[in-house]
C-alpha cells in the first residue's frame, strides 16, 4: 500500500522550478521570508507546502483524496503549459486557458484564505456567496467528488452546507475542500473576462518573482486613499508570474499580445506580486527590481526589505 502523502504543496514544484536559474526542480531559488525579514536558499520541493494541508479524515475516504484526487490531476494538466510558455515566451488561446486555471487554483489554495471563504468571495471578488455559486456547472466537480466519497449530497445540500456555520465548525476539512473548489470557479470566471498579455522580461538581469500568493491585483490608476481592489472591478490590473522570464497581465480593456517590456514594467509586476504575498517571495537571485512603495521609483530587493523594516513587517 502506498504511503499517504503528508507534504501538501500549495504551489506546484514544477511551477516554482521556473524561478530557479536552470528551471530544474533540483536547482535552488531564493526564499524571502517577509515575516522574519531574511533571505535563504531553498529548492522547489522544500518550499510552499504545509503538512496535511488538504488532509481529509472521513470514513471510507483516503486522507489524501483531495491532494491527489483533485490538485495533483489539475497540476499534471497545467505543468506542460507553464513549461511551454516559459520556454517559448509566447502563448496560444489553449495555453491561456491552462494558465488561467492555474491562476485561479493558485489563488484559491493560499492556506490563509481558505478559512474565511464566504467573506473572501465578497471582499476579494466583489461577489456575494449566492452570486458566486450561481452557475450550476460550478458544482460538477463537487458533486462528482461527493459521489466518490459516498456522501451522496445533492446540489441543494452542498449549497446549504457551505452557508451553514454549524457545518463549517463540525466538518472543517470537508468545508475547506468545498470552499476551495468554489473559490477556484468564481475566480476563473472573473479572470477569463479579461484580455491578457504576456510580458517578456528584457534579459536575465531583470526577472519576475513569485510568492505564496502569486496572483497580483492593483487599481489602475492607483486609488487615493488606497483600498483593497476586487477581481470584479473593471479598473483593476491582474498579474501572474509564469516564470522568471514571463508574466501574464490582464485588463478588461485591451488585446491579447506578447510584449517585450522594459525594466520598469518588470518592477511593477514584481511590486504587485509583493503586495499580495502573505509571507514568502521566491526569486532567481537575491537581487530583483521592484517599485518602491514610498515614491514609485524603480528599486530593488534591498529597498523592499528596508521598507518592511520601516513599516514593522507590513508588506503593503
Amino acid at each position: 500500500m502506498a504511503a499517504t502523502s503528508r507534504k501538501h504543496h500549495y504551489l506546484p514544484v514544477s511551477y516554482l522550478a521556473g524561478f530557479t536559474e536552470s528551471g530544474d526542480v533540483d536547482d535552488f531559488l531564493f526564499v524571502f521570508d517577509l515575516e522574519k525579514r531574511e533571505v535563504r536558499p531553498g529548492k522547489p520541493r522544500t518550499v510552499a507546502y504545509e503538512t496535511d494541508l488538504n488532509r481529509l479524515d472521513m470514513p471510507g475516504v483516503a486522507p489524501d483524496l483531495f491532494e491527489h484526487g483533485v490538485w495533483a490531476k489539475a497540476e499534471s494538466l497545467v505543468a506542460p503549459v507553464i513549461a511551454r510558455v516559459a520556454r517559448e515566451r509566447d502563448f496560444s488561446a489553449g495555453d491561456l486557458n491552462g494558465l488561467l486555471n492555474f491562476a485561479a487554483m493558485a489563488a484559491a489554495r493560499v492556506p490563509r484564505l481558505q478559512s474565511a471563504f464566504p467573506l473572501l468571495v465578497e471582499q476579494v471578488t466583489g461577489l456575494s456567496l449566492p452570486e458566486g455559486v450561481r452557475d450550476p456547472k460550478q458544482w460538477e466537480l463537487i458533486l462528482k467528488w461527493s459521489a466518490e466519497a459516498e456522501i451522496g449530497w445533492s446540489d441543494k445540500e452542498v449549497r446549504g452546507f457551505l452557508a451553514d456555520p454549524r457545518c463549517q465548525s463540525a466538518h472543517p476539512q470537508v468545508w475547506r475542500f468545498f470552499s476551495t473548489v468554489m473559490l477556484h470557479d468564481v475566480l476563473l470566471r472573473l479572470l477569463a473576462e479579461r484580455a491578457w498579455s504576456l510580458y517578456v522580461a528584457p534579459d536575465d538581469q531583470y526577472h519576475f518573482i513569485s510568492s505564496d500568493n502569486p496572483v497580483g491585483i492593483l487599481h489602475s490608476p492607483p486609488e487615493v486613499p488606497a483600498r483593497t481592489p476586487q477581481f470584479q472591478e473593471r479598473n483593476t490590473v491582474v498579474t501572474l508570474p509564469v516564470s522568471r522570464h514571463v508574466a501574464l497581465v490582464g485588463r478588461y480593456e485591451g488585446e491579447y499580445s506578447v510584449v517585450h517590456v522594459n525594466p520598469r514594467a518588470v518592477a511593477r509586476v514584481n511590486f504587485m506580486t509583493l503586495e499580495r504575498a502573505w509571507r514568502f517571495l521566491y526569486a532567481r537571485s537575491k537581487e530583483f527590481v521592484c517599485l518602491r512603495a514610498e515614491d514609485g521609483g524603480v528599486g530593488n530587493s534591498a529597498d523592499v526589505l528596508a521598507h518592511l523594516r520601516q513599516n514593522d513587517g507590513s508588506v503593503g
